[in-house]
């Protein structure tokens, strides 16, 4: 007994000597992944400073680039990986020049070992590195949660589990007949008698939604499929008519530095709370601006406020504690991408130091403006085609006019309806012309139509919890009868003023109001507007005119002309979006990146119809930002494109509403100057000096502020400042590089043989 016992004992201590020598194992190995990830791989020294550069930074360099540089400039792995640890080398060497020379121009009495990086940057660009950082932990976040989302909430369509149809002809068999009304065909069924029909595939209909069968042709009463039938029966498919969503107006992103001054000092309430602790949890403060929306998720975007939260309030946490996990397996972390985000401030703080002693003279600035003149008498002078050319690529840099009455219109087009168009094409190929009998039918049509608005807050992507449809995706918002919106729009909504645009007197501040909007799921406004006034209904056309009418009114008040000129594209183009029938109108290819059309003058072929030529020459005349020619009738006009021609392939008709967007010699030629005090000032200059030359300070870009426009002066300035600011840092840098980045960087090949050694 006792020597079973002792055998007993052996085995037990040597079962946990064995489970205690594969955890030991396991510990060495993680030691040793961390002991090779930390191996130094370069050094970098300067001035009393030292950098090593350790393996897992260059394996990330390495994973990220190597496959490209391979791959498409075929260098060799190793080639490849002693590249980049070259280029990470030569940049830590700079961190350490930028430092030694920021505490020299500083005039700290410190050795610029003694002093770090965060302290020689200023309080506003320690805050800009803390955004940086948080906006690609957010990236991070965003994607996790995403995934989150769609692991926990996947669901499966269930066809694999429908019943398949199978004829049945017995005796007692029954016949199921199916009307699409209109739609595609769907195959009568014959059924035993006390059963149920099989649901077949939806019919399809071009322009129509399909929202199932029912039992009578007016679709007031839907069949159940799990009805048992006895008798032969018809059922009616409903469709709601589909309108096809307008475009959306994609929103300019906004510029991070636009408010940012590097020098400034920013109190600690204004910073940017970190989204990351010491630990790589996420902050309180920054959970708390998630939560609130303050700081947006963009795969959540398209969901209800509810939703919203609801999926914060699941997946936030984990998504996080995701990223996380993410840095810790990558070797790096919050802190890590925050040092090397002010590393690279730092950087651009030298490059800002030591530009800082640059200027423009107004003799450069004359040079320049004559040579690009030079340049363009030598690239279009005498050639219409390329004039024409240079003004939808190069308007901004296009100095010298020898063409004139050229111009860009936008057109806001309300195309008559298909089934109107039927009517007037039918007329034309029956060759009904006598005492312009079309003419006259056309205006009467286009006098009664309807006009459908888009939503101002739609977006194709936003999904609404009110909206339960039966029909999936493939349901029609619009027209679902299953949900809550349809018909319904913002409290307060005036139909008569759907677009406004207001100007306080006061304050000088202006803006674009929607007082109609409905669900952001909803294309379109319920129901329709006329195009003309329909008793106390404002029609579309009187309401874009009074709109504009409120842009003169504002100038007349005290608004400069040019950000009149700005207010009122920005009108024309809410307007575009909202009811213009126009592709062409918001597609980048043809509207010349938003300027609209490119209109030529009298005596060349402007290549569009003469209802919509004539209007817009007429308005390019007048200047930039006309949109009438005289009183309200002059203001639009009506056209086709197949009347006078006979021919209908691609018939349209409409009325069309231009407003001149650009006029490159504008013979009111508006200007901005910028005052001793740093504000600026509208100037009207006249004529130029020099004939077909503009003068300096001619508005070639507008903006909301007079400080947001750009002249041919600033423009020029800021090209020659910058171009001189960039040579004086590259030449340091240069001549920084030539000196030490040979002597003062070392590197271990042999630590990082392992990254390319198995690829090549």
């Amino acid at each position: 007994m006792k020597k079973r016992i002792a055998i007993l004992l052996v085995l037990i201590i040597a079962l946990f000597v064995c489970v205690g020598a594969l955890a030991g194992c396991n510990s060495i190995i993680v030691l040793n992944e961390d002991r090779d990830a930390n191996q130094v791989v370069a050094s970098v020294s300067y001035e009393g400073q030292t950098y090593n550069i350790r393996k897992f930074e260059l394996e990330l360099s390495f994973n990220s680039y190597a496959y490209v540089y391979h791959t498409y400039y075929g260098m060799s792995y190793q080639e490849v990986a002693d590249y980049l640890l070259q280029s990470l080398a030569q940049r830590e060497l700079l961190v350490l020049f930028a430092k030694a020379e920021l505490v020299e121009l500083a005039g700290l009495d410190a050795a610029p070992a003694d002093v770090t990086v965060k302290q020689l940057l200023s309080e506003s660009e320690r805050d800009r590195a803390v955004k940086n950082v948080n906006e690609d932990v957010l990236s991070a976040i965003n994607s996790a949660v995403e995934s989150l989302i769609g692991a926990n909430n996947g669901s499966s369509s269930g066809s694999s589990d429908k019943e398949e149809y199978e004829e049945y002809n017995g005796k007692d068999a029954i016949t199921v007949l199916f009307d699409s009304q209109g739609g595609s065909a769907v195959e009568r069924q014959r059924i035993k008698s006390g059963t149920t029909a099989f649901e077949p595939d939806d019919p399809t209909r071009d322009g129509y939604t399909f929202y199932g069968w029912y039992t009578d042709p007016e679709c007031t009463e839907k069949f159940d499929f799990a009805t048992e039938l006895t008798q032969k029966t018809t059922l009616y498919a409903k469709w709601a008519e589909y309108l096809e969503p307008r475009p959306v107006r994609e929103a300019e992103e906004e510029d991070p530095d636009a408010d940012y001054d590097p020098d400034a000092s920013l109190p600690e309430a204004d910073r940017a709370p970190r989204a990351f602790d010491g630990e790589d949890k996420l902050t309180a403060e920054y959970r708390k601006l998630i939560m609130s929306g303050e700081v947006e998720l963009d795969c959540l975007s398209a969901y209800s406020e509810d939703k919203r939260a609801e999926y914060l309030d699941l997946y936030l946490d984990d998504a996080a504690e995701d990223v996380a996990n993410d840095f810790a397996e990558l070797r790096t972390g919050y802190d890590y991408y925050l040092d090397n985000e002010m590393k690279t401030l730092l950087i651009t703080r030298l490059e800002r130091k030591l530009g800082e002693s640059s200027s423009v003279t107004e003799a450069e600035v004359q040079a320049r403006f004559d040579k690009m003149v030079e340049d363009n008498r030598e690239t279009y002078g005498g050639n219409r085609t390329s004039y024409e050319s240079a003004l939808t690529d190069a308007l901004a840099s296009s100095y010298y006019h020898e063409y004139k009455d050229y111009g860009f219109v936008i057109n806001i087009l309300l195309r008559l309806p298909d089934e109107d168009l039927a009517v007037l094409t039918e007329m034309v190929e029956d060759g009904v012309y006598a005492d312009g009998v079309i003419e006259k039918k056309r205006d009467a049509l286009l006098k009664e139509m309807e006009i459908h608005v888009s939503n101002p807050d739609y977006d194709p992507e936003y999904t609404c919890d009110k909206h339960p449809c039966e029909a999936g995706s493939d349901c029609d918002p619009m027209t679902c009868p299953e949900h809550e919106c349809v018909g319904t729009v913002n409290e307060g909504a005036d139909w008569n003023n759907i677009v406004e645009f207001v100007y306080n007197k006061e304050t000088g501040e202006a803006e674009i109001r929607y007082n109609v909007t409905a669900c952001p799921s909803m294309a379109y406004l319920p129901g329709t507007v006329p195009a003309f006034s329909d008793g106390e209904q404002t029609g579309i056309v009187e309401q874009i005119y009074q709109s504009f009418e409120k842009v003169t009114q504002a100038v007349s008040d005290g608004m400069s002309r040019v950000l009149g000129v700005y207010w009122m594209r920005e009108l024309a183009t809410a307007w575009l979006y909202l009811v213009g029938d126009d592709e062409g109108g918001t597609t980048s290819s043809s509207n010349n990146g938003g300027l609209g059309y490119m209109i030529t003058p009298e005596g060349t072929d402007s290549g569009y119809i003469d209802a919509f030529t004539d209007q817009a020459r007429a308005l390019v005349k007048q200047g930039t930002g006309s949109y009438t020619t005289g009183g309200f009738e002059e203001s639009y006009v009506f056209g086709d494109s197949f009347i006078e021609s006979g021919s209908t392939s691609g018939a349209y008709a409409g009325i069309f509403i231009l407003v001149a967007t650009s006029v490159p010699y504008d013979d009111s030629l508006l200007g901005v100057v910028e005052n001793e005090d740093g504000s600026y000032s509208e100037i009207t200059l006249g004529y130029s000096a020099t004939p077909d030359v503009l003068p300096l300070d001619y508005v070639i870009e507008y903006g909301p502020t007079l400080e947001d426009c750009v002249t041919i002066r600033m423009q020029i300035e800021e090209t020659l400042l910058s171009g001189k600011q960039a040579a004086v840092y590259e030449e340091t840098v240069n001549a920084f590089g030539v000196k030490h980045f040979e002597s003062n960087i070392s590197y271990n090949r042999g630590a990082y043989e392992s990254l390319w050694e198995d690829l090549d």
